[in-house]
């Protein structure tokens, strides 16, 4: 494979199957499969984006494996446009972080640009996270530091995980405290809404819509706290709220008074404490009130 007539000659042929029909296709798989065998330098080499790039999902992923051995940086951007598509995500993914530091300079871009779509963003966050060097950290929290706030969800989980995996990358507090207030206005204002509509049984598929919100902006708010504090404690807490009973709520809500910043604690335990949904409200109220500024 490593010779130069040999390639030469595979060169002819891909230009060949490149203009056929579907009927290709198998021929395409094997020639992207080949590929990854080369050298980085070889002529084929140079050809494997327009693999990637094919519109059978089957080819795209044998150039993605091939990609990932060969980690030629001409790849980058096929292999990004490839996390748009569900059949080709998880390949393209585990290609990215094949590259590493090398892919996050594009990454940044692709992850910042409103225009991409919404797959494509939360995918390259996924990827970071696997990255999950500073310099990935990083640009996963200028995102949740300012960005719009639609991939929160995504970046979050991300920052989590590098968190679990890397406890020694440094994150920004700063970054995650902002984000936690920005979080528990939202949860108190989702809750208020609640009461003002009333859905009850009446509208059940209306309270389950934003239940479902506030089980989100709850999760979310401590796996940031774990940006903050020891993760193990944390995680823990949150497992002794979800369990719901009053000895294990009390264990938390002492925890968590011991130990958060009062600002972050008063914002934070009336969302805790079990209370009468009338006396939620009120608290709820007056956080935002206090969190207004912020």
């Amino acid at each position: 494979m490593s010779s130069v007539d040999y390639q030469q000659v595979m060169k002819l042929y891909l230009e060949k199957i490149l203009r056929e029909n579907q009927d290709s296709e198998v021929n395409k798989m094997e020639l992207a499969k080949a590929i990854g065998l080369m050298n980085a330098d070889s002529p084929l080499a140079g050809q494997l984006t327009r693999l990637i790039d094919d519109e059978s999902p089957e080819v795209s992923s044998f150039a993605l494996k091939s990609a990932a051995r060969l980690k030629k940086k001409e790849y980058i951007l096929a292999i990004i446009r490839k996390l748009g598509n569900f059949i080709t995500m998880e390949d393209a993914v585990n290609a990215l972080h094949k590259y590493g530091d090398a892919a996050v300079g594009t990454l940044e871009k692709n992850l910042h640009d409103g225009s991409k779509g919404m797959t494509l963003r939360m995918a390259v966050a996924e990827v970071l996270a696997r990255i999950g060097t500073q310099k990935a950290v990083l640009v996963l929290t200028e995102e949740l530091e300012h960005g719009t706030g639609e991939l929160d969800v995504g970046v979050i989980d991300a920052l989590d995980r590098v968190r679990s995996e890397n406890a020694e990358i440094p994150l920004s507090a700063s970054a995650a405290k902002a984000k936690i207030f920005s979080l528990i206005k939202k949860y108190c204002q989702k809750f208020i809404d609640i009461q003002r509509q009333d859905p009850g049984e009446k509208n059940p598929g209306l309270r389950h819509h934003i239940d479902r919100y506030l089980e989100v902006y709850f999760a979310d708010i401590f796996k940031l706290l774990g940006l903050c504090y020891p993760q193990k404690d944390i995680r823990m807490v949150y497992q002794n709220i979800r369990t719901g009973t009053r000895n294990s709520v009390a264990i938390a809500v002492e925890w968590l008074d011991n130990v958060l910043k009062k600002d972050v604690k008063d914002a934070l335990l009336p969302i805790v404490e079990d209370l009468d949904p009338a006396e939620k409200t009120k608290r709820f109220q007056k956080i935002l009130k206090n969190l207004s500024d912020l």
